[in-house]
């Protein structure tokens, strides 16, 4: 159930981000959601970590498909959600609502990436620029983390020189190198996580399904390589588009020569894109913002001006709107021609252009009467 308190401040700042106030924070379910979530997510990683202390070398560790992801349309909130989903955990952990230690990272905006850019590197150089100003004095623990940041560096690169024209013993390398990535990470990640002394790092990426020609490639890294135990994705994008680009890239760039083969038919991309969806972002971790409709009866739009605090449903105002910008019309067959918005964001903006006038309008009534 939805809380019956949620306020628009129309005062505020539209690109604020964070809210202080939690009753701006409309998507109060997701919120519980994904804290209940990371939280026994956490729990499961001890068990798996546990397990991959006491494999071999040379087998391949036990990995764990935990991204979160979370969906919703463009203008549904996704970003607001990540900038505050930190603060959401705080409140819980204060609470006891939660007994996990972990540590939220800065959000990575793919769309931000150059079509040269690797979005392994971005990650790694990511955490690295958060742990360094973590770092205590130590000189062990300093000479350690930049021997497995080094480590890691060095089968990155390895791997990376396995696209060139290497062969003989250097390819050998390279695929030798391809395959200590993977152990190389979870060494480094397990150690982030000892130097802030939390059980998981968690890591929100915004704006996934508008990164259209890394859309696959951000994948592939969420599948490979970030299925660390101590590491928690949390992606957010639109799944209708997301999907769109993956049946692309399965039905033509998938298909090795593409440009000379007859590209798949359009059920097999589709198939293909289901399943591999559903591998990187398991059902249970998949959590759907709330539509407009189902949360504007509880939202109050509010305006602070000192002590004074004018308040009215979201609908009333609506109603008030029509009033002012289609007046001595009673609304029926289309005369209130103004469209009504339809997401949290045309919400916000709708009220902040005609707040003024309404609030006017509302205050000239009570000096009349």
């Amino acid at each position: 159930m939805l809380d019956n308190k949620m306020i628009l401040n129309a005062s505020a700042a539209e690109y604020s981000g964070e809210y202080e106030n939690d009753d701006e924070l409309w998507q109060v379910r997701a919120y519980k959601l994904a804290i209940r979530n990371i939280d026994n997510l956490v729990k499961e990683s001890k068990e798996i970590s546990k397990n991959n202390e006491n494999i071999p070398l040379n087998k391949t560790l036990s990995r764990v498909h935990d991204a979160l992801f979370i969906s919703g349309g463009r203008g549904t909130g996704k970003t607001v959600f990540l900038y505050n989903l930190s603060k959401k955990w705080k409140k819980a952990k204060e609470e006891n609502k939660v007994t996990s230690k972990v540590e939220f990272l800065s959000i990575i905006d793919p769309t931000l990436l150059m079509d040269h850019d690797n979005f392994v590197n971005v990650v790694i150089a990511h955490i690295h620029s958060y742990l360094q100003s973590k770092l205590s004095n130590k000189c062990n623990e300093k000479q350690e983390y930049y021997r497995l940041l080094g480590k890691l560096a060095e089968s990155l690169g390895q791997s990376e020189y396995n696209h060139r024209d290497a062969s003989g013993l250097d390819r050998i390398v390279s695929y030798q190198s391809a395959m200590d990535l993977e152990r190389n990470f979870h060494e480094y990640i397990q150690l982030c996580t000892r130097i802030l002394g939390v059980e998981t790092l968690v890591l929100p990426i915004d704006d996934v399904d508008m990164a259209l020609n890394q859309a696959h490639d951000v994948l592939e890294t969420l599948r490979r390589l970030l299925s660390c135990p101590q590491l928690i994705p949390i992606v957010c994008g639109d799944e209708v588009i997301y999907h769109q680009l993956l049946e692309n890239h399965f039905r033509y760039a998938g298909s090795e020569k593409h440009e000379f083969r007859k590209p798949l038919d359009k059920s097999s991309s589709r198939h293909l894109t289901k399943q591999y969806w559903r591998k990187i972002f398991p059902q249970h971790l998949r959590i759907v913002l709330s539509p407009l409709n189902v949360i504007l009866p509880m939202i109050s739009i509010q305006d602070s001006s000192g002590v004074k605090v004018v308040s009215f449903e979201a609908e009333i105002f609506q109603g008030k709107v029509k009033t002012l910008v289609c007046p001595l019309v009673n609304g029926q067959e289309d005369s209130h021609t103004i469209p009504m918005p339809d997401t949290p964001r045309k919400l916000v903006q709708f009220t902040k252009n005609f707040y003024p006038y309404i609030n006017q309008q509302e205050k000239n009534n009570d000096q009349s009467v």
